[in-house]
């Protein structure tokens, strides 16, 4: 059964964000780091108020047990420069039982 991930990410500053880089990553029980590719997004303008990225990622769990680690990161590597990252992350636990 896939574990569907979804987070929104908002543009808050009054610079355009163009095609948004996406970086997620599940490290799974054996502290192996497993990158699940995401397209860029799309940009996100100053010009559309309210304008989100809605990201929603189904993830094959058949080769995940156990505890596992998921981040996700917008922006990664401040592809765009930004005068904050800190609010650009999430990350999530979560268990699959086989």
């Amino acid at each position: 059964m896939p574990f569907n991930f979804g987070i929104g990410f908002k543009n808050i500053s009054k610079v355009d964000f163009d095609s948004v880089k996406v970086k997620l990553s599940i490290t799974d029980r054996n502290n192996v780091e497993n990158i699940i590719p995401i397209p860029k997004q799309k940009p996100l303008l100053t010009t559309s108020p309210n304008d989100t990225i809605r990201l929603n990622v189904p993830i094959d769990t058949r080769s995940l047990s156990g505890h596992n680690f998921l981040f996700v990161n917008f922006n990664p590597d401040n592809d765009q420069p930004e005068q904050h990252l800190f609010n650009n992350f999430a990350f999530r636990n979560f268990i699959c039982k086989t």
